[in-house]
């Protein structure tokens, strides 16, 4: 899975100075595109993602057996995965119909940035091969991390509240 690329993945982690035991997060179009690769969807998670995808609620599930590596793949088996709100990134992962790798744009401890000019800052023009500009963004709370298990547990509060 493209997803996987584990030398794309390594050079992320070390441009971002991400911690090794910190897994990327995937966005995906669909549910469908999720289903692909976790071991199965709940009816409380379902639900959740009928009130809040697109949108801002990330999900612990479940990783497939065959999916990936330690950038995706938590030690525990879990993977983390949202269907963003209305973006560019929604409509990449709608087009490709597979989930793809997401991250803020920042290293470690800044800010995630409302812009590309800020993204070149941080990183420098050498450092990245692409950036794409969508102008400004709506910028605001990061995305609620909840794990289903009996009940909804919140890992991060963000934009949307869960409980």
């Amino acid at each position: 899975m493209a997803f996987c690329n584990e030398d794309a993945l390594e050079r992320l982690s070390v441009l971002k100075g991400r911690a090794d035991n910190k897994p990327f997060p995937l966005i995906a179009g669909s549910v469908e595109a999720i289903k692909s690769i976790v071991t199965s969807l709940d009816d409380k998670t379902l639900k959740l993602g009928q009130i809040y995808w697109p949108g801002p609620l990330t999900v612990i599930l479940k990783a497939k057996q065959d999916i990936c590596n330690r950038f995706i793949v938590s030690l525990e088996g879990t993977i983390a995965v949202r269907i963003p709100g209305e973006s560019f990134a929604l409509r990449l992962a709608q087009y490709l119909n597979f989930p793809i790798t997401s991250t803020s744009a920042n290293p470690a401890g800044y800010p995630p940035p409302s812009d590309a000019d800020t993204v070149l800052k941080y990183f420098g023009s050498g450092s990245i091969e692409v950036v794409i500009d969508g102008g400004e963004t709506a910028g605001g709370a990061p995305s609620t991390i909840v794990e289903v298990t009996e009940e909804i547990k919140v890992l991060r509060k963000g934009a949307v509240n869960v409980l």
